[in-house]
């Protein structure tokens, strides 16, 4: 590791010490709420308990999913249920949840997902240096999008867990065990596009042949849980769902749309229209930026991998803060890059690291002001920064894996 990062990781892992304190006194005091049924958790176990109460043909009825959350105090207080909206074949893994009463429950699911997030930085710092570790460790507990995962009951770390997985094995190129995870992964399919776009272009076919087997299951099992009727409610309801109180309005997210209708304020038609041509510019963009033989390509999968979650993450419809907790895959996959890297570190490095000791100021300085003054969408200029690091840093592999005569010819 290069001596000047000495104190970059000094004051990461203050910071983020610091952060992890802030979070967990958050959570803390956020303690009988969550008992009381506030987060996003309820709709999972409310929805769980449909299902195997009554079946799931009215799974994706909201009069009936209302009256699986009434009983509960947030309920009370908010007179309006929060909708499931996720695949059924998710609550095949929250039915065993539902033989708990609600909070210990709750419990059980917030401690699955810690089990997680440790798993997760098993696998993406399997590479670290001993001295790193400490430093590492204190990112992933301090992080406050996964304070906030925890806080609403959300499933984003699975996400995240499962995309770690996945680049894990397509490293080893082990592609059908990765297929058969990203499968899992369609919990969240506008998440995972952009990955998956990724390796259409570079032609895993392994892959995506485990990948289509694992989907078309899932897709099985979901029409044999709800039905052909319930399918179709499922899809009335994901068409509708902007046009009701029960969706999270956009100022609450950081992806393009966001910042284009909110930040802007650009008009709705024009507002759609650039979305959708700064959507498609990114996914070429992604593509044009992982190109390249693959013996070279593979040594940089994980910096390609990392682009296309930033590149998800901007690009998805909903994108919400928990959400960005799969901004540990590129964090991660660059910072090691260059406290392992040879070479001393640049300006892009420089601003790098000092972007991202910003995400782990405590979040009474970071991101509850975003979210109190309604300006998350701003937070799309530093992930955009993120994706220009990594696409720099990925130039930077490319020109030193190239020969040297190559480079005098301007290929490089």
């Amino acid at each position: 590791m290069q001596p000047n990062f000495k104190y970059f990781r000094l004051v990461m892992t203050a910071l983020a010490l610091l952060s992890l304190l802030f979070n967990a006194a958050f959570l803390w005091s956020s303690r009988d709420a969550l008992r009381q049924g506030y987060g996003d958790f309820l709709a999972f176990y409310a929805a769980a308990r449909l299902l195997k109460a009554h079946g799931g043909g009215d799974l994706y009825n909201l009069k009936t999913q209302e009256a699986f959350q009434k009983p509960f105090e947030a309920y009370k207080q908010r007179g309006w249920p929060l909708p499931y909206i996720h695949p059924p074949f998710e609550l095949l893994w929250l039915l065993p949840f539902t033989a708990l009463a609600y909070p210990q429950a709750l419990a059980a699911w917030l401690t699955t997902n810690v089990i997680l997030v440790v798993a997760t930085f098993a696998l993406l710092t399997r590479e670290v240096d001993v001295s790193s570790r400490l430093m590492f460790a204190s990112m992933f507990a301090g992080f406050f999008p996964v304070t906030f995962t925890l806080f609403n009951g959300q499933d984003s770390i699975i996400l995240l867990f499962l995309i770690a997985a996945a680049c894990a094995q397509l490293e080893k190129n082990k592609d059908n065990i990765a297929g058969i995870l990203l499968g899992f992964a369609l919990i969240k399919p506008q998440l995972i596009f952009a990955i998956l776009l990724l390796l259409l272009y570079k032609r895993r076919w392994r892959f995506y042949r485990a990948f289509a087997a694992t989907a078309i299951v899932l897709a099985v099992v979901s029409i044999a849980l709800v039905g052909p009727e319930g399918v179709r409610r499922y899809i009335d309801l994901l068409i509708t769902l902007d046009a009701t109180q029960y969706t999270i309005a956009a100022a609450r997210m950081s992806n393009i749309r966001a910042f284009v209708e909110f930040a802007l304020s650009v008009p709705p038609p024009a507002a759609k229209l650039g979305t959708g041509l700064l959507t498609v510019g990114f996914l070429a963009f992604l593509l044009y930026k992982s190109r390249g033989n693959a013996d070279a390509e593979a040594e940089v999968l994980d910096l390609q991998i990392g682009l296309a979650v930033v590149v998800g993450l901007v690009t998805s419809y909903h994108a919400h803060l928990h959400d960005l907790s799969l901004l540990l895959v590129p964090i991660t996959a660059l910072t090691r890059r260059i406290l392992l890297g040879e070479r001393p570190p640049g300006p892009s490095d420089r601003w790098f690291l000092f972007l991202t000791l910003c995400f782990w100021v405590p979040f009474p300085g970071s991101f509850l002001p975003l979210i109190d003054r309604g300006q998350l969408p701003w937070l799309f200029l530093p992930l955009i920064s993120f994706a220009a690091f990594i696409t720099h840093r990925l130039d930077h592999e490319r020109c030193r894996s190239t020969p040297r005569r190559q480079r005098k010819l301007g290929s490089c």
